[in-house]
């Protein structure tokens, strides 16, 4: 049985050990957590209904005003950073959360969602509305601007391992001069995206069949852009000016023959991004 005095000094070393301990975790703490990356969501868009294009208010030259109509398009250049606009500064990380369903049926539709993750140092600014009508896209009748982000996929099936651009139905839009018409992403921050697409070729040309498949692959693909339209006289240029394009990691999925007469084929449909894949 020990002693008053050896349960006092006990009591006196189980102390010293226990300040030591918590002397070490206060250091430690101060070591660890500048380093330690904290994030949360931001929000969610559910872009299953679809969406509205801006409405265009930039009139094309009137034939009965010019006998030759000089057309230009301007695409391939890069959106710089200007005024410390972070837009092009930071890493997006993309991924493919879930399908439902999860074994996809050839001509029928699915729904996936979607994270789109900042693992970059700095802040990234994204096009946040899905209902254009909401964005201004200038007051000059001479020039309008607005930045897309299109949010489609790719489906690898088959023995034919050609990537195949489905028919989907995402867009964020912006105005690039209303920093509030974008969703801002801090390092580790993210947003969560419900898309709707259908299992058929939705670019304007195909170059591969989907075929059934029990290790199918599915990516998601981010191409965010700023367009813009400018008249001058006789002269009108339409532009397509690239921010950042992101591809998802390969999502494995199961994909079925559907039933005779189920659409295969893409239906009419206004889509930013399969309308500039050829």
């Amino acid at each position: 049985m020990a002693t008053d005095g050896e349960l006092r000094r006990h009591s006196k070393l189980s102390g010293m050990r226990t300040f030591e301990f918590l002397a070490w975790l206060v250091l430690t703490a101060g070591v660890l957590l500048p380093h330690a990356t904290f994030g949360q969501s931001v929000g969610t868009r559910d872009l299953t209904a679809g969406f509205a294009v801006p409405p265009e208010h930039v009139s094309s030259p009137s034939p009965r005003d010019c006998e030759k109509v000089r057309s230009s398009i301007s695409d391939g250049a890069s959106v710089e950073n200007k005024e410390g606009h972070p837009k092009a500064v930071g890493s997006l990380e993309f991924s493919i959360v879930s399908v439902e369903p999860r074994e996809l049926v050839i001509g029928e539709d699915f729904v996936a969602n979607l994270r789109l993750k900042n693992t970059g140092p700095g802040p990234v600014l994204v096009p946040s509305f899905s209902n254009g009508e909401q964005i201004a896209t200038g007051a000059d009748t001479n020039q309008e601007q607005y930045e897309v982000a299109d949010i489609t996929f790719r489906l690898v099936s088959g023995k034919n391992r050609t990537p195949v651009f489905l028919d989907s139905n995402g867009a964020l839009f912006a105005q690039p001069a209303d920093k509030s018409s974008y969703l801002m992403l801090n390092p580790g921050n993210w947003v969560d995206l419900k898309i709707k697409a259908n299992v058929a070729c939705g670019a304007a040309r195909c170059l591969a069949e989907i075929q059934p498949d029990g290790n199918a692959v599915l990516s998601g693909w981010w191409y965010q852009r700023v367009l813009t339209h400018r008249v001058n006289g006789c002269d009108e240029d339409h532009g397509s000016h690239e921010v950042r394009e992101v591809n998802s990691t390969p999502f494995k999925v199961v994909v079925k023959q559907g039933q005779p007469g189920r659409r295969t084929q893409p239906k009419p449909k206004r889509n930013h991004a399969t309308t500039n894949v050829s």
